[in-house]
């Protein structure tokens, strides 16, 4: 046991006592101070660690997306460009039939326009021009479209054409064998044929059941005889 001096009126007061005898002041333990402390010393350290950690990340690390170039002007008239070029391409085919009669040719070429029809026929289509070849016969001309009925699969119809900037030819045609509505024949093939070679544009005006007439415009200046009676079968 030992002897210290009060704070307040610095008398002599016993380290057991818990008071001052002389003036009454509490003392204060050194047990209870140094719990203080240590209470003090632990606060600040969490304090310390809780400041030092660092922000939490996503688990998947953020990419950014490329930065999307601008569309300029030039760009849109390449792209407008080349969808022309697309249409403006004929398809080349070749094949064998089943039973023989030698090598048939056929030529695709769809339409620069597209137009839309009323239900059950609705949304945009186009329209096709199909040469067909076999032997030495003049080639088939099949005109189509891709939905829709073409007032002809009763009886032989007429159709009206313009080849460039011709005054407008009209042509017999008939519906196929299979009685197809969407498409039909050209009965003069042979002068139809004729008139498409020379020519860079052919406009054909179509009757259709309860929709009247469309004109279907195609650009025919791609047209190449001699690459499409190159073509081959596809190797078996």
């Amino acid at each position: 046991m030992g002897v210290e001096k009060c704070k307040d009126c610095g008398g002599s007061v016993s380290t057991s006592a818990s008071k001052c005898p002389h003036c009454g002041r509490a003392r204060t333990s050194t047990t209870t101070k140094g719990c203080a402390w240590i209470v003090a010393l632990f606060g600040g350290l969490v304090l310390l660690a809780m400041c030092s950690q660092p922000a939490p990340r996503d688990a998947t690390p953020t990419i950014s997306a490329p930065a999307t170039p601008p569309i300029t002007a030039e760009r849109i008239a390449e792209l407008k460009e080349a969808r022309l070029d697309q249409l403006r391409s004929w398809s080349y085919r070749a094949s064998e039939p089943p039973m023989g009669g030698g090598t048939t040719y056929t030529a695709h070429l769809g339409s620069m326009n597209e137009f839309s029809l009323g239900f059950p026929y609705a949304g945009p289509q186009r329209g096709t021009i199909m040469l067909r070849q076999q032997g030495r016969a003049a080639p088939d001309v099949l005109i189509s479209i891709e939905r829709g009925q073409i007032m002809c699969h009763v009886r032989e119809c007429s159709i009206d054409v313009r080849f460039d900037d011709g005054e407008a030819r009209t042509f017999a045609a008939a519906a196929p064998a299979s009685n197809d509505s969407d498409m039909v024949f050209v009965s003069n093939s042979r002068a139809f044929y004729s008139a498409l070679k020379g020519a860079d544009r052919v406009q054909i005006e179509l009757v259709l059941f309860q929709e009247g007439t469309r004109v279907i415009d195609f650009d025919t200046s791609k047209f190449d005889e001699v690459k499409w009676k190159a073509a081959r079968p596809p190797s078996e």
